[in-house]
């Protein structure tokens, strides 16, 4: 790939891009179903880079970042910090507690998906904060998302009531591709239906 590159002039490309134009196509894990296309456009991919994602480093402190993820996952784009980031899937609290003696209070747990981006963070500070059950919080929401927790007719939910995870911001998708009926379905008033459940308790 490199070695193709090499021989691509440098210049720009002579074409306009705006942020409402089509970035690229990807496809979800498929963890609840068949894997969908999930549609990228330009203005929300890009609004994903301003949002701060982990905490500062320390001037002092050199930068280290371990992503054990594939190369595909978002991981791989974030950017060095003295943290440990996980995601991707749950994650059993014991195992948190386990990785908390042997690395200290490195922790970064990322909340997102194909079809929002990045949603919440849980910090180094806050992984003492064990909910329901004893599950381990996702976090809070990053600057620019809003999440709400709805009922299955659509109404919202108190804090600590339990129902489906509803988000809104700047880097939702534009839909799935060439599925516009479970578009409909998933992205309603400009908010995306993100098919888990939760709380904010």
């Amino acid at each position: 790939m490199i070695a193709a590159c090499a021989y691509r002039p440098a210049e720009e490309p002579a074409v306009r891009i705006g942020p409402g134009d089509d970035l690229g196509i990807r496809h979800t894990g498929g963890t609840t179903g068949i894997p969908k296309g999930v549609l990228s456009l330009h203005g929300p991919y890009r609004s994903a880079f301003d949002v701060p994602y982990a905490d500062p480093r320390p001037e002092d402190e050199p930068p280290r970042l371990l992503a054990a993820t594939s190369l595909a996952h978002p991981a791989g784009v974030l950017t060095a910090a003295p943290r440990l980031p996980y995601g991707g899937c749950a994650v059993a609290p014991t195992r948190i507690r386990e990785a908390l003696k042997v690395f200290g209070p490195v922790l970064v747990s990322g909340y997102g998906m194909s079809q929002a981006r990045n949603i919440a963070m849980l910090g180094p500070a806050e992984h003492d904060r064990i909910g329901h059950g004893g599950r381990l919080s996702v976090g809070r929401p990053l600057p620019g998302v809003e999440v709400e927790i709805r009922a299955a007719d659509g109404t919202a939910l108190p804090a600590g009531e339990q129902g489906e995870v509803h988000v809104r911001s700047a880097t939702l998708t534009a839909g799935y591709w060439k599925q516009p009926d479970l578009t409909a379905q998933v992205l309603r008033h400009g908010w995306l239906d993100t098919g888990d459940t939760g709380d904010t308790g």
